[in-house]
């Protein structure tokens, strides 16, 4: 009988375990603090490039024919493979920003995963 006690207790025990793993937010977070998933244009990929691309790509200015400043020419650089080319400084693309470092390895991350996603319009 004690024999069956304490192999259910013991089970009982070691089923907790796993449970408690994850058991605060920073746990749950990716460890370099990079969310990916769920990105919207709106919130996640305009603040993006407002801050690193639309004083240059912009409707009033558009530098090279890219105008960064609305969904209609985001998608249209998304869809054609040229934002992440850019973004990444891939061979074959114009390193973006121009002259300068890239971006920050977390904005480009929500970037491919927004384009990866289909870049919707949210």
């Amino acid at each position: 009988m004690h024999k069956v006690l304490a192999f259910f207790l013991i089970a009982g025990f070691l089923l907790t375990i796993p449970a408690c793993h994850y058991s605060n937010e920073e746990d749950l977070l990716p460890q370099d603090g990079c969310i990916t998933d769920a990105i919207s244009f709106s919130a996640d990929v305009t603040p993006i490039l407002q801050n690193s691309c639309v004083s240059c790509h912009n409707s009033s200015n558009p530098s090279g024919g890219v105008e960064l400043d609305d969904y209609d020419g985001v998608s249209a650089v998304a869809g054609n493979g040229s934002l992440s080319g850019s973004v990444n400084h891939k061979d074959g693309y114009s390193p973006m920003p121009q002259g300068m470092p890239k971006l920050d390895s977390c904005d480009i991350a929500r970037i491919d995963a927004w384009i990866a996603d289909g870049f919707p319009d949210n």
